[in-house]
């Protein structure tokens, strides 16, 4: 019996509630062996690279990504767990134009995947150094997940000839670094970076095996001011295909985009303990790996502004784990 979308969604987010941490009476938190992750990004994208050419010219992008994980711990030694989750990601463009209705920013998946996962986590300030690591998570991850069209069902559904099974497996981390106050200010910086296999990566039928490596750092000074601070950075975001065939060496899977930004970060609410919140705004420009091709990117922007809202909140066994600036 074949089991519809919004089925298969009940499922997903009854899993995550019974997985959910417990919540008490007196409203502590029970974390013995339970965990959530949620990342949200809800961004105004100017051209999202996407074609600046008549008669194609697109721009104004209003997206909406949403992340969850929920799973159980398991631990294996000193700073070191294996997590069975389960995983459901919403993609959405509000725009209004034809464009804004593609099925590659408004969809979902799901699935379930594992990892094994070091951490390391320093919340206090070491005035004594300069500059130094206060987060490190390094993890060996392998899911399997299922892209069906956009929750809502009124956007383009996902074209046929598209594959809508994925199974990825990689190594990932995460790196955050602090500093002692210099002045009236602070330095600090962070990097996510992931290097995974992908059967499919939701491409086309006659695509598959993807090599990816994603390195995405942050730099930057800081002020503080009680529950809020004020982070103005350099950011860039490399992505680059290890394969060998031609839909390896596309240009979304081969560049750099890099540029400043500013935000402002509430992550010292009590409400957001050990969570992360900030307003941004980033000018990006990007250039293409000299493997692709110019006619791949001969007809698309070459900058784009941006500026949204990112959320990381976490629950249970993780909370306290991953510090975000």
């Amino acid at each position: 019996m074949k089991i519809r979308k919004l089925e298969w969604l009940f499922i997903l987010f009854a899993s995550i509630l019974l997985l959910a941490p417990d919540v008490s009476v007196a409203g502590e938190m029970n974390q013995e062996w339970s965990w959530a992750e949620i990342w949200g990004d809800t961004a105004y994208r100017k051209t999202n690279f996407s074609s600046d050419r008549e008669p194609d010219k697109q721009e104004d992008f209003y997206i909406a990504n949403f992340s969850t994980k929920a799973g159980g711990r398991f631990d294996i030694g000193e700073r070191l767990f294996f997590d069975p989750y389960l995983a459901f990601d919403l993609n959405e463009d509000f725009g209004s134009r034809t464009y804004n209705k593609f099925y590659w920013n408004n969809h979902t998946k799901y699935g379930i995947g594992g990892r094994l996962k070091y951490e390391y986590a320093e919340n206090e300030n070491r005035n004594n150094r300069a500059l130094f690591f206060n987060n490190i998570n390094l993890a060996f991850f392998t899911e399997y997940l299922i892209m069906e069209d956009s929750w809502n069902g009124a956007d383009d559904p996902v074209a046929d000839g598209v594959p809508t099974e994925n199974w990825r497996t990689g190594f990932n981390a995460w790196l955050s670094m602090d500093s002692r106050k210099f002045g009236s200010f602070y330095l600090w910086a962070e990097a996510w970076s992931e290097w995974a296999y992908s059967t499919t990566n939701f491409q086309s039928d006659n695509c598959d095996d993807f090599y990816i490596f994603v390195f995405q750092p942050k730099f930057g000074l800081e002020w503080r001011f009680g529950t809020f601070s004020v982070q103005p950075y350099l950011t860039a975001d490399l992505t680059y295909d290890f394969g060998s065939e031609p839909w390896n060496e596309a240009s979304w899977l081969n560049h750099i985009r890099y540029g400043p930004g500013f935000r402002f970060s509430f992550g010292n609410f009590k409400a957001l303990e050990g969570a992360s919140f900030n307003i941004y705004a980033e000018y990006l420009k990007v250039e293409y790996f000299s493997r692709v091709d110019a006619s791949q990117y001969r007809n698309q922007a070459d900058e784009d502004f941006r500026a949204g809202i990112e959320l990381w909140l976490p629950f249970g066994r993780t909370k306290g784990s991953v510090i975000r600036h």
